[in-house]
């Protein structure tokens, strides 16, 4: 603080007097008695006036009587220097110093403001006989303080802007990724650069009552802090600066270290360095003080200038954000180093090839990352008692000594508790918590100090624990619980993984063996017929043996099935191919091709009498009557084509499609044969016939039908499958009847001309101005064509129809979609701009697993899932699940087989993109579909379920949000209101509150409230019993509105 513009406050070296003194001004260097006369006389009244002033009287009480003389004599000369002759730049330059000396010892501008203002009053007035002299003289004096006041605050700004400067880069530090001891360091040699400052130190505690120092600075710091320990619990040490501010929680400031009555330990270590004042500041993190800041100063008072004070208190608040915030970092590595520890082991959830595997691989990886020195997953054996499937780390091996059982209430553990609550359970002071007294000693013995029990789930339903042992206290907090949680679930994942394996590699093998059988009898099917042929052919050359490839049709067996039903005909096909494979030999080979068509292989014939002995024994083998289900007699027949092979040559599709023409004219001579087979004569009739449905394909007998696709959400039309029809006669025949008696080009031509049909139909479409895509179904083998590309490429080419238009759907076949090839066809075919579907979703679970494999731009479900809705509403959960495989890989989802109002009502409420089927409309000829339209009002899907079906799936689609995010939901208000939602609403209105139902929501939404996993289950399964019941025909069930 300054006395006047003419001096400073701070005590500056004293100015030498007499000749060094610099001459006065004209005319007062006539007076120079007289002048200095006066400014005596000017610096006493000041200090009469000062001592009493509200802001400068204070600090020139702390200076002390020495502070305040030296003071009083640099004042005097500085009132010299004012007057002085000295040039403007020197006079500017100590003023200028002054300033700065002020701003050292804290002295704000108001202090020097007051005392200029003093102080020329007192001045004025000593040297009024001279100024009564010379008029000029006294604006010339003004003139002086003026510029003299100007820089010293100049000077004061410039010392202020150091401090300012050192703050920032302070500032900067805070924010940059540095570790704790490094960024103390820096920040302590920043702060150093402010004058006045002589020396700092940064501790944090060290556990045992005392700190540790993470950085330190100043000449002599280091032997300072070796003089006397500096402590924060207790003693006289505890008494210092530091412990006081550790217990106070606010910063302690000594002026003077001399006369501090708790400073002893270290004031003399102090005095010889010179140091004054410290100031120790408290770091606070939140509530929780981390650390220490000590910082010494060579002045007296040098701490209690309230702007220093705001300045340290600034870095006390930005240095507790900093620790904090690498705090936080270093905790989140460790909790990422224990994520990166477990995630890494990912191989060890997807390629264990054992359960025990995986849990041991992962126990050992918990451990190696260091963060925790046990983990182990327990599981109750038979009796119920906790016993470890795997474990790593120290004293693992006692674990299974521990004695805990699942109904063990006393002594309590925390494995106890996690599993009857069926929640995580944790303690971070394991052996201080007397409740867990029997436990002690194991856990004292190992080094143990806190323990974790996280609920590993399998299926869904409690299985096992994930059990976390650390020899340190404190570890568990809510990051490191969340994170363990996770690996805890991931765990589950992996074992459901695991689970998950197993059934697709049992589903692989049955999927595998209906590949090359058919279903329903057991028997081969074509596929494996088709690889059989080649190897009997080679057979036969090599033994000079005849091989008779035949084709058996039955007959009499449609009337069978339009009788007496499917049942009956299914049971008289498993009869027949048990009768046949009795009369066949070992070495023979019988195949269904489908429908009521057979087709065997008799192999090592030596001559035709061999072949004619043994198809008598199969005709009397079909002759034979059969006795159905429920008494029933039926009798059938057969017909049957031949070819012999070497006599017929050619490959097995030429082979069959020969036997196949024998069997046709078998069949269409029937009521004049002699026997029920006919050989193969294409060769001596000098020609092959053609199949029969082959002559209708190349007859113009297709004629294609169009079943609409709906977007759900407007009701609009989407566009048109193309579905191929043969007409034969009076019948519309299906491709499940005639599609797998052509050959391969005669499937190519079917495709070529149903693509054409249906681009004829998109073509006609923009004509009328309306934008419709089109579907055309492939069969896999057709795919594999090598001309097929350029077939699709041409006819999209011809139409003029823009690729985006047209859709192949892919009837999924066998293994075929596991073809490289395959795979590389469908890539070249979405080139083109030529969409792909992938239909019958779900019909065999392969399917599923490849919609991860291959790019696809569809997905159609298979219509047998929905059908079935009606009686099994729970399938609505697998509806909804393949619609969100589908967006996951960014496939339209198209829902076929949509046939009542309610089911359509239902696939509304799901948010289903697309549907398809007789809801909407049968499928229709091409010339009916532009009447179609032009009928066919769109009914956008209603905002709320119309039907009890939609109210259901209404409550299964609440309930996949809630498992996804429970927290979320049992946020949301109402909640345990089971009126209030969809479902609850319909059954309200609908008058079914008193049904089992409604019930079972009730006890749903009790569940969700109380957070009751076990209940929920429970409920689920309730809601899904009684939903069956009320569809199956329960009186409150026959308005329409629930149908």
């Amino acid at each position: 603080m300054k006395s006047t513009s003419s001096g400073s406050l701070s005590g500056a070296d004293e100015v030498s007097a007499g000749r060094d003194r610099p001459a006065l001004i004209s005319p007062l260097d006539r007076f120079e008695d007289l002048v200095e006369t006066a400014i005596v006389h000017a610096v006493d009244d000041f200090y009469v006036h000062a001592r009493q002033h509200s802001l400068i009287g204070p600090f020139l009480q702390r200076l002390g009587d020495d502070g305040l003389e030296r003071l009083i004599r640099a004042q005097r000369e500085h009132a010299w220097m004012i007057l002085s002759v000295l040039p403007d730049a020197e006079r500017d330059a100590r003023a200028r110093k002054a300033g700065r000396r002020h701003a050292l010892f804290g002295v704000v501008p108001e202090y020097v403001i007051e005392a200029t203002a003093l102080y020329a009053t007192a001045l004025l007035k000593a040297l009024d006989p001279l100024l009564q002299r010379d008029g000029n003289l006294r604006d010339l004096l003004l003139q002086r303080l003026g510029q003299d006041l100007s820089a010293q605050l100049a000077g004061m700004d410039e010392a202020r802007g150091v401090e300012t400067e050192v703050t920032e880069k302070i500032d900067l530090l805070l924010v940059a990724e540095l570790p704790v001891t490094q960024l103390a360091q820096s920040i302590l040699d920043e702060l150093l650069i402010i004058p006045g400052l002589a020396a700092a130190w940064l501790g944090e505690p060290d556990g045992r009552g005392g700190l540790r120092i993470l950085a330190s600075i100043g000449a002599g710091m280091s032997s300072y802090l070796e003089v006397g320990e500096i402590r924060i619990d207790g003693g006289e040490t505890a008494r210092g600066p530091a412990g006081r501010a550790w217990h106070l929680a606010q910063p302690v400031i000594v002026d003077d270290i001399h006369t501090y009555p708790h400073f002893g330990p270290w004031r003399e270590a102090a005095n010889a360095r010179g140091w004054r004042s410290t100031a120790s500041i408290p770091i606070l993190l939140g509530e929780r003080i981390q650390a220490i800041l000590g910082l010494y100063s060579t002045l007296p008072g040098f701490f209690s200038n309230p702007q220093r004070q705001r300045l340290l208190q600034h870095l006390a608040v930005m240095l507790g954000i900093a620790l904090r915030r690498l705090e936080q970092h270093r905790h989140l590595e460790q909790v990422h180093g224990l994520y990166r520890a477990f995630l890494a082991e990912g191989d060890v959830l997807i390629r264990a090839r054992s359960e025990a595997e995986m849990l041991r691989r992962s126990c050992q990886r918990l451990v190696e990352s260091t963060f925790f020195s046990t983990v182990a997953v327990v599981r109750p054996d038979r009796d119920g008692w906790f016993r470890p499937l795997a474990s790593a780390g120290r004293g693992s091996n006692v674990l299974a000594n521990l004695h805990i059982h699942t109904d063990q209430r006393e002594p309590p553990s925390i494995v106890g508790e996690a599993w009857q609550n069926q929640r995580l359970r944790y303690h971070n002071d394991y052996c201080h918590d007397p409740r867990y007294a029997a436990y002690h000693p194991t856990f004292r013995e190992q080094g143990w100090a806190s323990s974790a029990a996280i609920p590993i789930l399998r299926g869904g339903a409690l299985w096992g624990l994930l059990t976390i042992i650390s020899t340190e206290k404190d570890v568990f907090d809510e990051e490191t619980l969340r994170a363990l949680a996770r690996i805890s679930r991931l765990l589950g994942f992996g074992l459901d993984e695991l689970d998950l394996r197993e059934r697709i590699e049992q589903e692989r093998k049955v999927q595998s063996w209906m590949a090359r059988h058919d279903a329903l009898t057991g028997l081969p099917n074509r596929v494996a017929l088709l690889d059989r042929i080649p190897e009997a052919m080679e057979r036969a050359l090599r033994g000079d043996r005849l091989l008779a490839i035949c084709m058996l049709d039955l007959d009499d067996f449609k009337p069978v099935n339009d009788r007496y039903g499917h049942a009956a005909g299914d049971a008289l096909l498993r009869t027949l191919a048990l009768r046949l494979q009795g009369v066949l030999r070992k070495t023979d080979f019988i195949a269904r091709m489908g429908g009521d068509e057979f087709a065997l292989l008799l192999e090592g014939l030596s001559r035709m009498d061999d072949l004619e002995q043994l198809l008598e024994r199969i005709d009397r083998a079909l002759q034979t009557p059969t006795l159905l289900p429920g008494g029933i007699e039926a009798h059938t027949g057969g017909s049957l084509g031949v070819s012999i092979f070497p006599f017929d040559d050619g490959d097995a599709e030429q082979l069959l499609r020969h036997a196949d023409h024998a069997m046709y004219r078998a069949k269409v001579g029937k009521h004049q044969r002699s026997h029920f087979w006919e050989m193969y004569r294409g060769r001596e009739e000098g020609r092959e016939e053609p199949a029969p449905y082959a002559t209708l394909l190349h007859s113009g007998a297709l004629v294609p039908y169009f079943q609409p696709i709906i977007a759900l959400a407007s009701g609009e039309v989407a566009g048109f499958e193309a579905l191929a029809r043969l007409q034969q006669g009076g019948l519309l025949l299906t491709p499940a009847h005639f599609l797998t008696q052509l050959s391969r080009p005669d499937q190519r031509e079917l495709t070529r001309q149903m693509l054409s049909e249906a681009l004829a139909l998109a073509v006609e479409g923009g004509r009328r101005g309306r934008h419709l895509e089109v579907s055309v179904n492939i069969g896999p083998d057709l795919l594999l064509d090598a001309s097929f590309i350029d077939l699709v490429h041409r006819v999209v080419r011809q139409s003029g129809v823009a690729p985006a238009q047209l859709t192949l759907e892919i009837l999924e076949s066998g293994e075929f979609l596991n073809l490289a090839l395959a795979r590389d066809r469908i890539d070249e075919i979405r080139r083109l701009g030529v969409r792909i579907a992938l239909d019958d979703v779900g019909s065999a679970y392969a399917s599923l697993l490849r919609l991860r494999e291959i790019a696809v731009d569809e997905v159609k479900l298979d219509q047998s899932f929905v059908r079935e809705i009606g009686k099994r509403p729970e399938d609505l959960n697998f509806v909804l699940n393949v619609g969100g495989l589908a967006q996951a890989i960014g496939a339209r989802y198209v829902v076929e087989g949509v046939e009542d109002l309610s089911i359509l009502d239902a696939l509304g409420v799901l948010a289903i993109p697309y549907v398809q089927g007789y809801s909407i409309a049968r499928p229709m000829p091409a010339q009916e579909v532009w009447s179609w339209i032009a009928h066919y009002r769109p009914r956008p899907q209603p905002d709320l379920p119309q039907t009890l079906l939609g109210a259901y799936a209404a409550h299964l689609q609440f309930d996949a949000i809630y498992r996804l995010a429970p927290r979320v939901v049992q946020k949301l208000p109402h909640l345990g209101d089971h009126r209030a939602c969809r479902l609850g609403r319909f059954l309200r209105e609908h008058h079914l509150e008193g049904t089992s139902l409604a019930a079972a929501h009730q006890a749903y939404h009790t569940a969700l409230v109380h957070g009751d996993e076990a209940a929920l289950t429970r409920a689920r399964g309730a809601l899904t019993t009684a939903m069956r019941e009320l569809k199956r025909g329960n009186p409150t069930t026959q308005n329409t509105s629930l149908s």
